[in-house]
C-alpha cells in the first residue's frame, strides 16, 4: 500500500472506515481554532469522525466561554482601575531609562 492509500481512509477497530475528507474537515476546524476562531466543526456523518467532531464543538464552546469570561474580567478590572485612579492619588508610571 502506497503512502497515497494510506492517506485516504484509516481503519478504526469495530467502528468501520474514517475517509480522509472527514478528518480533512476536522482538521481545518482545528487550525482555525488554533488561530482564535472557534467556529464549530462541519457536521462528518457518523461514527468515530461524528464524534470527534461533536467533542471537538464541546471543547471550542468551553474555550468561547472561558474567553468571553476573561474578557468581561478585562474590562471590570479596567473599569475599576479608572475609579482608583480618578479618586486616589495620581498613577505614576515607571520610565526605563
Amino acid at each position: 500500500m502506497g503512502h497515497h492509500e494510506r492517506e485516504q481512509c484509516y481503519t478504526c477497530s469495530g467502528s468501520g472506515r474514517i475517509e480522509a475528507t472527514e478528518l480533512r474537515a476536522l482538521l481545518a476546524a482545528m487550525t482555525s481554532a488554533r488561530d482564535g476562531d472557534f467556529t464549530q466543526a462541519p457536521e462528518t456523518g457518523e461514527g468515530l469522525a461524528a464524534e470527534l467532531g461533536a467533542m471537538f464543538d464541546q471543547i471550542t464552546d468551553r474555550s468561547r466561554h472561558c474567553n468571553a469570561e476573561l474578557t468581561r474580567v478585562r474590562r471590570e478590572i479596567a473599569r475599576h482601575e479608572g475609579v482608583r485612579r480618578a479618586d486616589g492619588p495620581p498613577v505614576r508610571r515607571r520610565t526605563r531609562n
